[in-house]
């Protein structure tokens, strides 16, 4: 993405609209239609847009989803930044990661449900990843826990797979867990790769 074209275009009320309008179109789509059926042509023609106009916002049709859970996710860090203190012990921030993140998400479980039954997971996991890498750096004293930037990359990757593996464990429970049972799961689950040798 061109990022003076991404400012211009997050700042423009009306790029804002057209943009929530291809997002809608893309979901309510998705709603009806085989990932795989629906195009740029679908898309735009469903939101009543020209193709420029989704070109101006997007590359391809997985942008959408992919924007659309960035979006939500960003306000993430700065809860983080505000609620967790140098004081906390790591099991403190842990928890406070765990049951924050599976709140927030649990919030969002339709679109959850949505994407994966459309195939689009990935997309999820994606997010994750570069969202918790940025909590993660911002929570913990990475160098300290994982002096090898190459394994950093590899735990940020393995935390975005736990939460994205509980999850899909909810859903095929037919969500009958509290999101308060699932962030001890998840926390569990963390304490496991970031302090393996903190008590239970």
């Amino acid at each position: 993405y061109n990022k003076q074209k991404m400012k211009k275009n997050y700042e423009n009320p009306m790029a804002l609209r057209s943009k929530k309008m291809l997002t809608d179109s893309f979901f309510e789509l998705l709603r009806e239609n085989p990932q795989k059926k629906i195009k740029i042509s679908n898309i735009c023609r469903h939101a009543g847009l020209a193709r420029p106009t989704f070109y101006s916002h997007f590359e391809r049709v997985e942008d959408i989803p992919y924007e659309y859970l960035a979006g939500w996710q960003q306000e993430l860090p700065e809860w983080f930044e505000k609620h967790i203190s140098e004081e906390m012990s790591d099991e403190e921030k842990l928890q406070k990661i765990s049951v924050v993140i599976i709140e927030h998400w649990s919030e969002h479980i339709e679109t959850y449900i949505l994407l994966k039954e459309a195939g689009l997971e990935w997309i999820v996991y994606k997010v994750m990843k570069k969202e918790n890498e940025h909590l993660i750096h911002a929570v913990f004293s990475m160098s300290d826990l994982v002096p090898d930037p190459d394994l950093r990359d590899f735990v940020t990757a393995q935390i975005a797979l736990t939460f994205q593996n509980v999850f899909s464990f909810w859903v095929s429970m037919d969500m009958k867990y509290s999101p308060k049972e699932l962030s001890k799961t998840a926390m569990n689950i963390m304490s496991k790769i970031f302090a393996p040798d903190m008590p239970e």
